[in-house]
């Protein structure tokens, strides 16, 4: 057994990035056990190569008074991020503080205008999100501020207060409305209804896949909102379950934060690389870095659906590079080989949604909520998927199964013809071209049909375990086929030339009977 380090320290890891940097064999073997240190490592990368950005921004910076203000937050921020234990929670709120006008109260965080900031609740790629008091309505609402290292560049706060007024012009039940728009340069922000419930995101970690009745439920809710949203030219650009907010024991869904992604792709820190959105949930045009449109919210918004439904994203890997790179060229493994009890017509939707080609995903958003919707009442039909996946798999999965082949293969051929015509067989299939051939007698022709059923039933059953072994290699991808990609095949290929080497035969027997 391999005997496990303390985790060390950030200074420690980041020992590993410098350029002259020797080999530690006990540290490089922590890190492949060790995602916490993993992650640590990937996010001061991330920092370093930010930080990088924010220098080249400041060269071209013309305004004096605003390149100090960005240059001291960029040393605020990358020195407290450098600091072991740090929360970058706290790193943000900490450089927010100074913006805020003092709170009626010294427990409460700060003061936004006529918004008490009471408690801090999430982080995304905007800002935070606080739960506040209105002091003039007297109502509890979400306050959703924008990130500090962004206020300082005019265009990501112009954007902000931009694609803000867009989504408070949404009324939809089933969209989280925006109250108000903070526009002050210190400080902007969006005030939205507060949402008590978990996010999607959250309710999954904690409850699991959800059974495909809600899912149908749920996902009519999500669609008609997206729907509401693109009749007005809205694109969110970010459907993930961490924008989705549930209510009522998650029998009602909320879509919060629609265009705010754009903002992160309008700011100057970003023009080097750097994509708006969640890597999983990205679609091929996100991950390509184009631009996208509507159908570009429909194939996230599938990826959503096979979330709820197996538990995982269709396309999650090892790392934010990998996984772009599945959205953008691998299949995804259908529904219902994932998990069972999924009826066919929500698998083939999902499907749909997750084409790589978007002129293949459905054309509206109000199309898929009314496919939903009608699912909802329709009769129920579950089967086998009508195609196999692509998956790769190690030298000993694919030895195994043509062991399996093979081992097979005589007794089709026993059970298809007796023994003494073997001869026949061959001559059959050597020499199709010839011309005379006696006809079956009745009680012949009797005999063959019967063990050509069963030969085909054997086919089936061959053909089930594949299944079966495909369902086993998804399980574990991210562990074996991650780890030996040297060794990856593509099982439908042989699946494809075994079943037309079968058809071949089965043509040539019907179209010269053996004697």
């Amino acid at each position: 057994m391999i005997p496990q380090i303390p985790c060390p320290s950030l200074s420690e890891l980041e020992s590993l990035l410098a350029p002259s940097a020797s080999s530690n064999t006990d540290l490089e073997r922590h890190l492949d056990t060790c995602e916490s240190c993993r992650r640590k490592l990937m996010d001061s990368a991330v920092q370093a190569d930010w930080c990088a950005d924010a220098c080249e921004t400041l060269s071209s910076e013309q305004d004096t008074a605003a390149l100090q203000r960005i240059s001291r937050s960029i040393c605020a921020l990358a020195d407290q991020t450098r600091r072991e234990g740090s929360d970058l929670h706290e790193i943000e709120l900490e450089q927010l503080r100074p913006l805020l006008d003092p709170p009626s109260h010294p427990e409460l965080i700060g003061r936004l205008g006529r918004y008490e900031l009471e408690q801090l609740i999430g982080r995304g790629g905007m800002g935070l999100v606080f739960r506040a008091f209105d002091g003039e309505l007297h109502r509890v609402v979400a306050v959703k501020t924008l990130a500090t290292h962004l206020i300082p560049i005019s265009s990501a706060r112009q954007r902000f207060v931009r694609e803000g007024r867009a989504a408070a012009s949404l009324a939809h039940p089933h969209i989280v409305p925006v109250f108000d728009v903070i526009t002050e340069e210190r400080a902007p922000a969006l005030v939205m209804q507060f949402i008590a419930g978990p996010t999607l995101d959250q309710w999954l970690l904690q409850h699991g896949p959800l059974p495909w009745q809600q899912v149908i439920q749920l996902g009519t809710q999500l669609a008609s909102a997206l729907s509401a949203a693109h009749v007005q030219g809205i694109v969110h650009r970010d459907i993930k379950p961490g924008n989705v907010l549930l209510e009522a024991e998650a029998s009602r869904a909320l879509l919060a934060d629609f265009g705010l992604a754009r903002t992160l792709q309008a700011a100057t820190l970003t023009h080097s690389g750097m994509l708006a959105g969640t890597p999983d949930f990205m679609s091929p045009e996100q991950a390509h870095g184009k631009n996208v449109d509507t159908a570009s919210d429909l194939f996230s918004f599938g990826s959503v659906l096979y979330t709820m439904l197996c538990g995982q994203p269709p396309f999650r890997s090892t790392d934010a590079m990998a996984t772009m790179n599945r959205i953008c060229h691998r299949p995804h493994i259908p529904v219902m080989q994932v998990t069972d009890g999924v009826p066919v017509e929500l698998s083939s939707l999902i499907d749909r949604l997750l084409a790589k080609d978007p002129r293949r995903r459905p054309s509206q958003a109000s199309q898929v909520a009314e496919l939903l919707q009608h699912m909802a009442s329709a009769p129920v039909r579950f089967g086998s998927p009508k195609r196999y996946p692509s998956l790769k798999v190690s030298t000993w999965g694919l030895i195994a199964i043509l062991i399996l082949v093979l081992a097979v293969s005589p007794l089709l051929l026993q059970w298809m013809w007796p023994t003494q015509n073997t001869t026949k067989v061959q001559s059959l299939v050597t020499a199709p071209q010839a011309t005379h051939r006696p006809n079956f007698t009745s009680q012949r022709l009797d005999e063959f049909g019967r063990q050509f059923i069963t030969a085909d039933s054997i086919l089936q059953d061959l053909e089930q375990r594949v299944q079966s072994l495909h369902q086993q290699v998804f399980a574990t991808e991210s562990q074996s086929a991650n780890r030996f990609p040297e060794f990856g095949l593509d099982i439908d290929q042989q699946l494809n030339q075994l079943r037309r080497q079968v058809q071949s035969l089965e043509t040539q027997v019907e179209a010269n009977p053996i004697p």
